[in-house]
C-alpha cells in the first residue's frame, strides 16, 4: 500500500506555546530516585529501564530514574528509543528532537520531511503512529494503554523505528498489525491512525494549538475537482543549505494566492508575491 502522507503532513501549521509540564510517580529501589512522566499523552504499560531502575509506566505515564541516568523504553523486547532520563519525556525525545515552540521550528522540521529527505522526523511519526494505533481503546486522546498481552506477543519481534516513513508503513508496520490483528489482540479488527492525526493528538497533549490544513498529493500541485473548501497554505524548504522557509497560499479553488520568501529563516519575510482572482478565476 503506498500513501502519500508527506504532502499530508506539510499542511500541518502551526501556532503554538507549550505550557511546560511537571511530572512525578514510578517505582524504584534505593534513595534519590525521582520521578518522570512519559507523556503525549500519558503513556502507561511501557516498560522502562535506567541504569538503576525498571518497571512499566503507570496510569499516568510515570517512571522513577536517577539524575545522570539514561532511560530505554520497550514494549517487550522491541526497543521504541533511548534518550537522557528527564521529568518529561516525549516521543520527540525518543526520535531526537526537541518539542517546537515556534511555527518556524514546526516548519522546518515539516520542510525536511517534505523535500524527501530522511530525517528524525519520520521516526517521530513512526513512534506516534505506532503508539496511537495500539492503544487499548483506540482513544489516545484519554491517555494511551499498551495492551499488556504485547509483552509477550512481541517478544523477539523488531520494527525500525529509524526507516523513513513510507517504507515504515509499507515495509512493516502495515503487517505488523495484521499479526496482531489475527491474535485477537483487540476486540476489533483494529488499522493504523493516519500520520496527521495522531500529529494532531501529540501536539494537543503537549499544550500546543494547531490547524491541520487541507491535503495536497505532491509539492505544489493541488488536488482537482471543485471547491477544496477552505484556504489552505504549505510551507517548502527552497535553497541549497536548506535553511530558508517558503510559505505557499491557496484559496478554496486551490489557486496560488501568496508567496512569502525567509531566505535565512530569521522570520523576516525578504520577497513576498500575492495574487488576486475574479469570479472565473481569472
Amino acid at each position: 500500500m503506498n500513501i502519500n502522507h508527506r504532502a499530508i503532513l506539510a499542511q500541518i501549521l502551526l501556532s503554538a506555546s507549550i505550557f511546560l509540564l511537571t511530572a512525578c510517580g514510578g517505582s524504584s529501589d534505593s534513595t534519590d530516585v525521582q520521578v518522570g512522566r512519559f507523556i503525549g499523552s500519558a503513556v502507561e504499560g511501557l516498560r522502562y529501564e535506567t541504569e538503576t531502575q525498571s518497571g512499566l509506566t503507570n496510569t499516568n505515564g510515570e517512571f522513577n530514574y536517577k539524575s545522570g541516568e539514561t532511560i530505554n523504553f520497550y514494549i517487550a523486547d522491541m526497543l521504541l528509543g533511548t534518550t537522557a532520563a528527564n521529568s518529561v519525556i516525549t516521543p520527540f525525545a525518543l526520535a531526537g528532537l526537541e518539542v517546537p515552540s515556534t511555527a518556524l521550528e514546526v516548519k522546518k522540521m515539516l520542510n525536511d520531511f517534505q523535500m524527501l529527505r530522511r530525517s528524525a522526523f519520520d521516526k517521530l511519526l513512526n513512534l506516534i503512529m505506532f503508539l496511537q494505533s495500539i492503544d487499548t481503546d483506540e482513544n489516545p486522546v484519554n491517555g494511551i494503554t499498551i495492551p499488556p498481552v504485547l509483552h509477550t506477543l512481541l517478544i523477539g519481534k523488531k520494527l525500525n523505528f529509524e526507516a523513513g516513513y513510507d517504507d515504515f508503513y509499507d515495509d512493516q508496520f502495515y503487517d505488523f498489525l495484521d499479526e496482531l490483528n489475527n491474535e485477537n489482540v483487540w476486540s476489533e479488527y483494529r488499522g493504523y491512525l493516519e500520520p496527521r492525526y495522531a500529529m494532531e493528538n501529540l501536539l494537543t497533549s503537549l499544550g500546543l494549538s494547531l490547524q491541520v490544513g487541507k491535503l495536497v498529493d505532491q509539492v505544489g500541485k493541488i488536488p482537482t475537482g471543485g471547491d477544496l473548501g477552505l484556504n489552505f497554505s504549505i510551507g517548502l524548504g527552497f535553497d541549497k543549505n536548506q535553511t530558508g522557509i517558503t510559505h505557499i497560499e491557496y484559496n478554496n479553488k486551490g489557486l496560488k494566492t501568496l508567496i512569502e520568501v525567509d531566505y535565512d529563516s530569521d522570520e523576516v519575510i525578504n520577497i513576498r508575491l500575492s495574487w488576486g482572482y475574479d469570479a472565473n478565476g481569472n
